[in-house]
């Protein structure tokens, strides 16, 4: 095998792919602009839709006068608040209580007659009045509490000052909260586990497919696909440099699309730090977690989305070098991306099935397998190594059966 042959193989597959602009922007740029889009032009343009239609996410009823505590409610200014977004509205009611039990609201609130202008005033309520069977009542009532977290710390903030405390932060009680479920085993790691190797799995698929179909059934319309067969090249040659395109396009999608859900998952927890303050982050890591995506991880999780790649190629390249056009390769390709799917299933059923360390084995189910492990916060390198080789014992396989479809003339030179 001459390595400057596939060199060259392998950069004109490539240089073919990136001719297409739009394939390149939906095998390379997807991936990342996909998280983005999703955190800037939604709410850009969920913005636009409160400004001409005029609803608004959670109304509450006000019963008196809101006062100072108006500002605390309202939350701190960020990205939505100064692109004019308003996740409440606040309407003046006569009664709280029969706004909420005539159903034309779902949260409303009895102000006092005054608010406290320090500590040294005494405890003073804010009735809340929700019903509960509204599915936006508890978001509703988390902005009440939350605001009255915020309008207690401010007073505080300013006793502590006059005493001349600049640890506004100090607790004398706090609440420890701990969970004793497996943190593997709780809602956000399962959401997590089974999201982000799934959508690893799918950009996978997405950068192998086109380059795959245009490496070979594509090639074979253009009439180039033949000659290229008996030029002074072996077929190992040819195969090695095609498939290497195919697993460059596949990995650079899977590896942005695992950037693309970091930024979105740091974007998504500071937004909600900024929106709600610290009791809705507590509740916020209570729920799902306190997810930290360290180097070690990001290696690990990298390292199963290159294995999860080299064998979704695999599965790309087979059926589209056996098809003779463009569109008998995409329909042989269904079959392939379900045959892909079926095999990341025993790792989310492994512990229904009781498998263990078995799953691991099984190509595209180990990488998976290994992901899960990571995102609940317990790499193992052993399971991480297990699937890249189960992967790479998978394509060494269907290069060889790749290999001998090139290799007879009646598949190569068919009609």
């Amino acid at each position: 095998m001459r390595a400057s042959i596939v060199k060259i193989l392998w950069f004109k597959e490539l240089r073919n792919t990136f001719r297409d602009k739009r394939t390149f922007w939906l095998t390379i740029l997807l991936p990342l602009m996909m998280p983005i889009v999703m955190m800037l032009v939604v709410p850009l343009v969920a913005t636009l839709v409160v400004g001409k239609s005029k609803p608004d996410l959670m109304t509450i009823g006000v019963q008196g006068d809101i006062g100072r505590f108006e500002s605390a409610l309202m939350g701190p200014v960020n990205l939505l608040a100064m692109a004019g977004f308003k996740p409440i509205k606040l309407v003046p009611v006569l009664d709280a209580r029969a706004a909420v039990t005539s159903k034309k609201f779902s949260v409303a609130i009895a102000m006092p007659q005054s608010l406290p202008s320090g500590f040294d005033d005494g405890a003073i309520e804010i009735k809340l009045y929700a019903d509960s069977t509204k599915t936006r009542a508890k978001s509703a009532e988390l902005y009440v509490r939350t605001a009255v977290d915020r309008f207690n710390k401010k007073l505080l903030a300013q006793k502590l000052t006059s005493l001349g405390l600049a640890d506004t932060d100090r607790e004398v009680l706090r609440i420890k909260a701990i969970d004793t479920a497996d943190k593997k085993n709780s809602i956000s790691m399962v959401a997590l586990s089974f999201l982000v190797p799934m959508l690893t799995l799918a950009w996978a698929m997405t950068g192998a497919q086109p380059v795959a179909i245009d490496a070979s059934a594509a090639e074979r319309e253009r009439g180039t696909f033949e000659t290229l067969l008996v030029s002074a090249v072996s077929r190992w040659e040819v195969l090695l440099g095609k498939y290497l395109a195919v697993l460059s396009i596949s990995i650079t999608s899977a590896l942005v699309g695992l950037l693309g859900f970091y930024l979105l998952l740091l974007a998504v927890r500071q937004a909600l730090k900024s929106q709600f303050g610290a009791v809705a982050t507590e509740i916020l890591e209570q729920k799902i977690g306190d997810i930290s995506f360290d180097a070690s991880m990001m290696l690990a999780l990298s390292i199963s989305a290159v294995a999860i790649a080299m064998a979704v190629s695999a599965f790309a390249l087979l059926p589209s070098l056996f098809a003779r056009t463009y569109k008998e390769a995409q329909m042989y390709l269904v079959p392939g991306i379900f045959t892909a799917m079926a095999l990341a299933a025993p790792a989310f059923a492994a512990d229904f099935f009781n498998l263990g360390p078995k799953v691991a084995w099984i190509p595209i189910s180990g990488a998976v397998a290994s992901m899960m492990r990571d995102l609940a916060g317990s790499t193992d390198w052993v399971l991480t190594g297990i699937g890249l080789l189960s992967c790479t014992l998978f394509t060494a396989a269907a290069m060889w059966i790749m290999l001998k479809l090139l290799s007879r003339e009646s598949v190569v030179f068919r009609d």
